[in-house]
């Protein structure tokens, strides 16, 4: 029975909260910034939009909720280039670090719907959110599933102090090299074609984003996917060092712009907008660093890249509104 009423109804049940593990510390100092009463890096949300304006709730990792102050991120960013050109948009930044496309789902379910969006922009990182972690066994279960989300849908969170009133430093590096190449390689099976554990990866994102499509069909409100590079995809001497650390002899097995590629022909069949910023990323890379060393998250500029090539095509999008 429940899992008959998963396939009509698959939206308030099943997905769990358990994204909370990774959540913000609500009005914690992030650099010169307080995430606000929801952990989120933004100002405090108005559950009621302005009649007139355009309401965009961005869902995503730490590449949304921005490993640079609130200022710099590129939502910040967007918002404010929009509203310059005359658009009326509010963007609500609900980006969580370390949840992955099934907690994107889980997230929107459980506090975006309440928003009134008119956009959900669901953002997609190449580097891990083709990675889902296992499920725990209870989880598996629909009996389980229901019993834990009974069980902790009114457990409180605290909340976790991700940055603290530390001063930013756009080059400081964030690992060391060996452990950042280790991180790269572990994620680089996602270029590599005919992999199996990437095929199986892959089409669960895919679920995960058809979901959230008809849901927000359901709510009268569009979906539109950001697709997000890897360093590894934009920087070919990064590749070099990982393709020499994992011992890669056949470079015709490789393919860095494979998950792009597939994800685009996927949301097209399903009719989901998005914007890749891929293309945009290897071009300018040549001209500056857009990630933070041996971080894998944008610094300033690959924020700044990101905000002007979202600002460039969303208004497409929402033209057809």
């Amino acid at each position: 029975m429940l899992r008959i009423y998963q396939q009509f109804n698959p939206t308030f049940v099943f997905p769990d909260r358990s994204y909370n593990r990774f959540r913000g510390k609500p009005y914690a100092d992030d650099y010169n910034f307080k995430l606000n009463s929801k952990g989120f890096k933004d100002l405090e949300f108005a559950k009621q939009k302005q009649t007139e304006s355009i309401r965009i709730v961005g869902i995503g990792d730490s590449f949304v909720f921005g490993v640079v102050p609130y200022e710099y991120n590129f939502l910040t960013l967007l918002e404010d280039r929009l509203r310059a050109e005359g658009l009326p948009v509010e963007i609500l930044n609900m980006g969580i670090p370390g949840t992955s496309p099934s907690e994107y789902l889980s997230i929107f379910l459980h506090e975006g719907l309440d928003l009134q969006a008119d956009i959900v922009m669901v953002c997609i990182f190449v580097g891990n959110d083709f990675e889902e972690v296992g499920r725990p066994p209870l989880i598996q279960s629909y009996i389980g599933s229901l019993i834990r989300y009974l069980f902790i849908r009114q457990k409180e969170w605290k909340g976790n102090v991700v940055h603290s009133a530390k001063v930013y430093l756009d080059e400081q590096e964030g690992m060391s090299e060996n452990k950042y190449l280790e991180i790269e390689a572990q994620r680089s099976h996602v270029f590599r074609r005919h992999d199996e554990l990437f095929a199986k990866t892959f089409q669960n994102t895919v679920l995960y984003l058809k979901q959230i499509r008809d849901i927000c069909h359901q709510q009268q409100c569009d979906l539109v996917v950001v697709v997000m590079p890897d360093e590894m995809q934009v920087d070919k001497d990064l590749q070099k060092r990982v393709m020499s650390k994992i011992g890669a002899i056949k470079p015709d097995e490789w393919d860095f712009s494979l998950p792009n590629r597939l994800l685009a022909s996927e949301l097209e069949k399903l009719g989901i907008d998005f914007i890749d910023l891929l293309d945009a990323f290897k071009a300018r890379s040549h001209e500056m660093h857009l990630y933070r060393p041996q971080d894998s998250h944008w610094n300033i500029a690959g924020n700044r890249i990101a905000a002007d090539v979202l600002a460039s095509q969303l208004p497409l999008i929402l033209d057809k509104r």
